[in-house]
């Protein structure tokens, strides 16, 4: 058993660097090696996205920056929590950091991440409904398919309110980013 769970976190830990990777890739490719018109072109883009849409976002280069901002911060305490969780004694703390910590955590990172592949193209998720719609949808399918198609699978609803609970969250920073 501890073998087991020993390679789940070692997936668990590749997967998430891989995310950091891809995040990072994404960073080189939109910001380094632009000419000056692109460069141009891509602010202007950008502004649409800050401004445009009334996101929140005060600054041109704010928005995508704190999309990967958040995923990296994410990313750490997500293995942080990974290091930590089994060693607090707790009750309610314990449980919380153990089942669902991560759902909140993940429910702001995703929002972000979709953020920064929708900047690509100009939209973005500027919309409390929107996230909503989307965080509800993807923890329903996170929640019902692995039971489906594993044995060991667990369904949770407090999962799905905890992935929402988040996406409300990163809507928060989001939407008052502008007064901070």
């Amino acid at each position: 058993m501890l073998q087991y769970e020993y390679k789940m976190n070692t997936i668990t830990y590749l997967i998430v660097i891989f995310l950091c990777f891809i995040v990072y890739i994404l960073y080189v490719y939109i910001w380094k090696g632009r000419s000056y018109y692109e460069q141009k072109r891509r602010k202007e883009r950008l502004w649409y996205y800050c401004y445009g849409n009334r996101s929140g976002c005060i600054d041109t280069n704010v928005c995508m920056k704190t999309d990967i901002l958040i995923i990296i911060v994410v990313a750490i305490l997500y293995l942080i929590n990974q290091s930590v969780k089994n060693s607090i004694d707790i009750a309610i703390v314990g449980t919380f950091f153990r089942c669902y910590y991560n759902d909140l955590i993940c429910g702001i990172a995703f929002p972000a991440y979709c953020n920064l592949l929708l900047g690509i193209k100009n939209k973005s998720l500027n919309k409390l409904w929107k996230i909503v719609l989307l965080i509800l949808i993807c923890g329903i399918v996170w929640e019902t398919v692995p039971v489906i198609l594993f044995d060991h699978g667990v369904s949770d609803i407090f999962d799905i309110f905890y992935y929402i609970a988040g996406g409300m969250l990163y809507y928060i920073n989001r939407k008052f980013q502008k007064y901070i």
